[in-house]
């Protein structure tokens, strides 16, 4: 099963930003989809927000 979750450190290694820059703009991402702050950023949430193809991001992640 593929993790369809991602974490600030994923977002690190997809984008190559530091880890400050990858907080902020999954906190971006998550205030942009209408959820708060405990909720999951999903791999779909990013790659709609970034333009990165869905399948390339989880290759890069699992």
């Amino acid at each position: 099963m593929k993790r369809l979750i991602l974490y600030t450190k994923d977002i690190q290694q997809l984008t190559g930003r530091s880890e400050r820059h990858c907080r902020d703009l999954y906190k971006r991402i998550l205030s942009l989809n209408g959820k708060e702050s405990p909720a999951p950023l999903t791999v779909y949430d990013f790659s709609a927000y970034s333009g990165i193809p869905v399948n390339a991001v989880l290759e890069r992640i699992n």
